[in-house]
């Protein structure tokens, strides 16, 4: 899977984890970046994100906001998720993934939605509530998917999408 090397990628640079708002915000979307690419599009042929590189940036900067407010904020109780979900979809919209068989653009970047996280010291509780609430996100994604022999658009789904260890 995966998000075992998400999880791997961020606790191992954001161990203390409020150091750097801008540190933790870049953390997070290259790891991000990292864990779609590490994804492969069935129809495709093993197709891949390609504008992972050119969404990163700007997933760092609405993420970094995000941290930012939630540190200075008066409110100790607020979904993360909600906050998230704007970063995420950013990277999504727009989205091309291109195999050997044909490409992918998503149209639809998701529904991403996720639990109250109670205060917790766990870097870890939070760090999994994460991957189990982005790899459902992954499978609500749609767009559509032209084959490049048939030359037919058929429409697409997030769900196949494949995890895949190797980056």
């Amino acid at each position: 899977m995966s998000f075992p090397l998400f999880k791997g990628e961020m606790l191992g640079q954001l161990v203390p984890q409020h150091s750097s708002k801008t540190k933790q915000s870049r953390i997070f979307a290259t790891a991000y970046n990292n864990v779609a690419r590490r994804h492969h599009e069935v129809m495709t042929g093993g197709g891949t994100v390609t504008l992972g590189g050119i969404k990163v940036p700007i997933m760092t900067g609405l993420a970094q906001s995000i941290f930012s407010f939630n540190r200075i904020s008066q409110f100790k109780k607020f979904n993360f998720f909600s906050q998230l979900a704007p970063v995420v979809y950013s990277y999504w919209m727009g989205q091309v993934i291109v195999g050997p068989l044909g490409i992918v653009n998503v149209t639809y970047p998701g529904l991403l939605v996720g639990p109250a996280i109670p205060e917790t010291d766990s870097f870890s509780t939070w760090l999994n509530m994460l991957c189990a609430v982005l790899a459902a996100h992954m499978m609500t994604l749609a767009g559509t998917y032209t084959n490049f022999y048939t030359k037919k658009t058929h429409p697409w789904s997030g769900a196949m999408l494949l995890p895949c260890p190797i980056k």
